[in-house]
């Protein structure tokens, strides 16, 4: 390999590198997975592949904010993300398919839509899409997380990450 790789060990503190800050904190999924926060220039994108946020919360959102008791365990993940101008995260299961995944690691889209809505992120990309559901289900899916966004009366802008998406801040 032509390329110059370079290892930085992750401890508490946030790294830079060439101006880029990198921050990290644990994700909430069965095996050890970080959530990754880089800022440069202005600029904030938080990136979850991993979190189940809200972890086993089936009720209706209507009523979240910071000081749910739902919310509250995971107050550091929304501090975390909190006004990114772009959040990457996952949203593999409908809400009704949850209830029998919860523990695996993955968000419901209702309980990932509390986390955009309550961080205040500007946009969210919806990323680890469910093998089993089609192109069809997944637009769907967008529209249904569109609607309970605008349901909580969150300016969120929200698109379904695929391969090859550029997203330029």
């Amino acid at each position: 390999m032509r390329a110059h790789l370079e290892f930085h060990h992750l401890n508490d503190e946030a790294i830079v590198i060439e101006g880029v800050k990198i921050s990290w904190i644990t994700a909430s999924h069965p095996g050890v997975t970080l959530g990754y926060k880089i800022e440069v220039e202005g600029k904030k994108i938080a990136w979850f592949p991993d979190n189940e946020f809200l972890q086993g919360h089936l009720d209706p959102l209507d009523d979240l904010c910071s000081e749910s008791d739902a919310v509250r365990p995971f107050l550091p993940v929304v501090d975390f993300v909190s006004g990114a101008d772009l959040l990457i995260h996952e949203a593999q299961y409908t809400d009704e398919e949850y209830p029998s995944k919860v523990g695996w690691g993955h968000s419901s889209v209702g309980n990932a839509c509390a986390l955009a809505h309550l961080a205040g992120v500007k946009r969210w990309i919806v990323t680890h899409h469910d093998p089993t559901h089609d192109d069809a289900f997944l637009e769907t899916k967008l529209n249904l997380t569109r609607r309970l966004l605008d349901r909580m009366g969150s300016s969120v802008q929200v698109s379904h990450g695929y391969d090859g998406l550029t997203e330029y801040l």
